[in-house]
């Protein structure tokens, strides 16, 4: 989400505190547009939602969606078959749980380690 840059200022006081004295100063400081522990308190199923419309980010809970098994439909079943259209095969589609992930496999002095 980001940072923004507002103005932050200070007040001299008097007094033990109880009155200002009128001096002070201004800087621009940087501070998350949403706190990292929001982030870090998401539940499965929530997100942060933030516009472009300068509106502050709000919290929201996702439904799930549960899509149909099976191929999907061709527009045209009988038509030519469009240079944008490709073939997924079982194989080349993408895992659904990660316990379906593969165990990634990597290189230490020279031999095949699995995670």
């Amino acid at each position: 989400m980001g940072t923004r840059e507002p103005w932050q200022s200070t007040n001299q006081t008097d007094a033990h505190g109880a009155q200002f004295s009128g001096r002070g100063s201004s800087r621009r400081v940087r501070e998350f547009r949403v706190p990292p522990d929001t982030f870090n308190t998401l539940q499965t199923g929530e997100a942060v939602i933030h516009t472009s419309e300068g509106l502050q980010a709000q919290r929201a809970t996702i439904t799930p969606l549960t899509l149909p098994a099976g191929v999907p439909q061709r527009i045209n079943p009988n038509g030519p078959r469009h240079t944008l259209e490709v073939s997924v095969w079982p194989e080349q589609a993408l895992p659904n749980t990660a316990s379906e992930v593969p165990a990634r496999r990597r290189r230490v002095r020279g031999r095949l380690w699995r995670n």
